[in-house]
């Protein structure tokens, strides 16, 4: 098959797809950090989300306590946590300075400067989850997809977190359309910030007109906690905008 400009190749059977746009093409999926054809993509269990089971509301409090300390003062139990445990002002401060892809890039990114690029790509009634979908990582840290997959308690505590965000928000985090954004961004990240490899990364066009700036941590927290009160914003003081 001729080249026209972007190779993607599966990571099973070495097929590849010749494409100027389409990413991912039809039928091939991503399974934790790799992409497979069509044929392919039915074989193989994302280890990411094939680690635990879903969250239960019956699920076991077998975990021994984890206690931290928070940017606030506060101290949270990760192993269980609350509701009332989180606070924007906290989750700003951890994600914006925190770096994506384990600090691997070639300028600081950080997480707080990707859920801002997330809330802006997904539709409005959802902005508000997409800007929090990595809210767990300010408590847990950020940790690559590959080595999430062989912890699963951190599985299990990542998502005993989301689940005390999402009711402290009234969000829901794990929404497709949030999912397929956040793996769409990773893409455009990988070829701005970090060593070009199709059999790693894929080969998915890179997308010009999603600006990518690196923002210094307070500048991220800053426009972290602009884009959360701009959508948390009472509807008479949005429409007087």
């Amino acid at each position: 098959m001729s080249s026209n400009g972007h190779i993607h190749v599966c990571a099973r059977c070495s097929a590849e797809f010749n494409s100027p746009t389409a990413y991912p093409p039809p039928g091939w999926l991503w399974r934790g950090s790799q992409l497979y054809c069509d044929a392919c993509a039915g074989l193989v269990a994302d280890p990411i989300d094939d680690a635990q089971p879903p969250f239960a509301p019956d699920d076991p409090d077998d975990l021994p306590a984890a206690v931290i300390m928070v940017a606030s003062g506060a101290l949270m139990n990760l192993t269980c946590p609350n509701a009332e445990d989180i606070d924007i002002e906290d989750i700003a401060q951890a994600l914006s300075r925190i770096c994506r892809f384990a600090g691997m890039t070639r300028d600081f990114y950080s997480v707080a400067e990707h859920s801002v690029h997330i809330s802006r790509r997904v539709p409005p009634e959802v902005a508000l989850a997409a800007l929090l979908h990595d809210a767990s990582e300010a408590y847990l840290g950020d940790l690559t997809r590959p080595l999430k997959a062989v912890l699963p308690d951190y599985k299990r505590i990542e998502r005993r977190v989301e689940r005390a965000v999402e009711e402290a928000f009234g969000v829901d985090l794990h929404l497709d359309c949030i999912k397929a954004q956040d793996i769409d961004m990773a893409i455009i990240e990988a070829h701005r910030l970090m060593p070009a490899d199709k059999w790693y990364w894929g080969s998915a066009p890179d997308q010009p007109r999603q600006r990518i700036e690196c923002w210094h941590p307070d500048e991220a927290r800053r426009r972290f906690l602009e884009r959360f009160h701009e959508l948390t914003a009472p509807a008479d003081r949005k429409e007087a905008a």
